[in-house]
């Protein structure tokens, strides 16, 4: 079972982070595995840049099939159009039950090599559609 917070600060790695737990919480795991993962491309990276989409889908889905099958796309055409080594990103799938399924995304690239994110976003919407699903 996961431990979820309502703190307004988590602490990882010896460092204090404020968060917005309002409403249904944060489960504190997740949060620390997306920290240690910006951490991690900037050991790598003197400037990163994150992305933040969220990326819906029309119907319910048993796992996350779509999303895995995205990333690999996703990230195979980073990697060749921008000669990327790594690319960092994380994702949660929304937990609401009212609304229509959605994940949260942020990717993480290299920004001395990547200086104007249009053009990813622009393949991001293009891939999610090969999908039958929609951007927001």
């Amino acid at each position: 079972m996961a431990y979820i917070t309502k703190d307004i600060a988590i602490s990882v790695n010896g460092q204090t982070w404020r968060v917005n737990s309002k409403g249904s919480g944060l489960i504190s795991h997740a949060i620390k595995v997306m920290i240690n993962q910006v951490d991690v491309m900037l050991s790598h990276h003197s400037k990163i840049h994150i992305i933040r989409f969220d990326l819906r889908v029309y119907e319910y889905t048993e796992n996350n099939g779509l999303i895995t099958a995205f990333n690999r796309r996703l990230h195979k055409w980073l990697k060749r159009k921008y000669h990327l080594k790594r690319v960092g990103y994380i994702w949660c799938r929304e937990l609401e039950k009212a609304k229509h399924q959605h994940y949260h995304y942020a990717l993480m690239v290299d920004g001395h090599k990547v200086n104007y994110p249009h053009e990813i976003t622009n393949k991001v919407k293009e891939l999610w559609r090969l999908y039958g699903v929609y951007l927001t």
